[in-house]
């Protein structure tokens, strides 16, 4: 695959070195530009495969209007902005033709893999979410896109790099409403802290990196939940706020008992895995929210099935993918999102950390699925989910759920969502605590630890 050949042109050298400094060069060919003169000068001599622009430069014209003039006048390559506030060149953008536009501290990694999609449309940034499904995302009313400090972080959630507590907490003290919101949730009862935190250093060093920036995420997403829903019924809308919230917690449970991956980089997938439904319900209407309860009232249904008759091969997952480029997050995160209804055997294919992350995903799902309703059809996927994990122990399983269902009361409270039925959870922990007594590919066969008693707290 040939380098696509990029021209840069941002406010100043430091800002144009920081982004460049992130695009690997033996996948982007870069050449930097400091005027609006040069890079139509240097379009004229080399055929460009995509253009990158900072809104705000030094001079007459502005990153978009510098971004107008290619349009009208050129042979066009793609287009990204970095403006400091999207929602004041969002329709502009659109008018002409802008390919994306991005937060100005977006990552260099980041607008590399922008660039990447853009330029290959067969590369796997592209070939995985079909353009129906950005179609139906653009069809509808979206809410605002999530905070530019997790635009930023995000690409390292599902990587070992680490994120110190002194460069989060310089980048969300500019944030006055992120920093308040934040501060106020680490002193809400829900957590439990019998001493008030004041300081946002303080409050990220007690959380942690990840777990402030899955806070963050949380909140941005039960904002959606909130945002969407002019045409889901109030039943509805509970029902998927307490599934998506109990997916997550079950989710970051089920890593942190059977895996070696980031619990709060699960939590975040989880409760961006079915945010597709929400757009789907939005779009249309009555019709696929009756389908909601057929697949929540007859146990043998799969929702994906479902969606695939009626939308002509599109799930919930595909659209929720789609949704989440529309919000700029990295190519990783849209490829799990996509994937976690995916039985063609792919995933196989992917790192160690990424099977970990689907597992958890698929399993925590299956696990709320099976608490809907308990038949053997949502047992037997339960199962079957966990088999990713390997040979696991009956009691590390029960554990991780008893764990997850804890978390997810605590969640509730926090996001003000509705809580599960604890008469419901205790039934499917003690019909699970059965079936995994007697099946051989979720029990550790060598063990001999006593029978593990479910319990649910309160």
């Amino acid at each position: 695959m040939q380098r696509p050949h990029v021209i840069i042109l941002c406010g100043s050298l430091a800002a144009t070195e920081q982004f460049v400094d992130g695009i690997p060069e033996d996948e982007i060919a870069v050449e930097r530009v400091f005027s609006a003169e040069q890079l139509h000068r240097s379009m004229s001599e080399v055929a460009m495969d995509a253009v990158v622009v900072e809104e705000k430069l030094e001079g007459f014209f502005s990153g978009i209007d510098i971004l107008e003039k290619i349009h009208h006048e050129l042979l066009r390559p793609a287009t990204i902005l970095l403006s400091p506030d999207i929602s004041q060149v969002r329709d502009r953008a659109q008018q002409i033709g802008v390919d994306r536009v991005l937060p100005s501290n977006t990552s260099g990694s980041v607008i590399a893999e922008t660039i990447l999609t853009l330029t290959h449309p067969n590369a796997d940034g592209a070939k995985f979410i079909s353009d129906r499904a950005r179609r139906l995302v653009g069809s509808v009313s979206l809410p605002n896109s999530p905070p530019n400090i997790l635009l930023r972080f995000a690409p390292r959630l599902l990587s070992e790099e680490e994120i110190s507590i002194a460069e989060l907490t310089e980048t969300i003290s500019v944030d006055p409403s992120i920093a308040a919101q934040l501060l106020s949730l680490v002193n809400s009862p829900a957590m439990g802290l019998s001493v008030r935190v004041s300081s946002l250093f303080d409050a990220i060093n007690l959380l942690g990196t990840r777990a402030t920036l899955a806070l963050i995420l949380s909140c941005r997403a039960h904002d959606s939940f909130l945002q969407f829903g002019r045409k889901i019924s109030d039943s509805m809308r509970s029902w998927h706020q307490r599934r998506s919230v109990m997916v997550a917690c079950i989710a970051s449970a089920f890593v942190k008992r059977l895996g070696n991956v980031s619990p709060e980089t699960a939590y975040l997938l989880g409760l961006l895995q079915e945010l597709g439904i929400l757009v789907l319900v939005e779009a249309c209407g009555a019709t696929y929210e009756s389908m909601l309860g057929r697949f929540r009232h007859t146990g043998h249904l799969r929702l994906e099935s479902l969606e695939r008759g009626y939308l002509r091969g599109l799930t919930h997952a595909d659209v929720g993918a789609a949704l989440l480029e529309n919000w700029c997050l990295p190519v990783p995160i849209l490829r799990l999102v996509a994937n976690h209804h995916d039985d063609s055997g792919q995933a196989d294919h992917w790192s160690d950390g990424n099977r970990q992350f689907l597992a958890a995903m698929r399993s925590a799902e299956a696990f709320v699925d099976l608490a809907d309703g308990h038949v053997e059809t949502r047992h037997n996927r339960f199962r079957r989910a966990m088999e990713a994990f390997g040979r696991t122990n009956r009691d590390d399983i029960l554990s991780a759920l008893n764990e997850g269902i804890a978390n997810t009361v605590v969640a509730s409270e926090l996001f003000r969502a509705p809580k599960p039925s604890q008469t419901k959870m205790r039934q499917t922990l003690d019909q699970l605590n059965t079936i995994l007594a007697s099946s051989p590919t979720a029990a550790d066969s060598e063990s001999e630890s006593p029978t593990s008693e479910p319990a649910i707290p309160g």
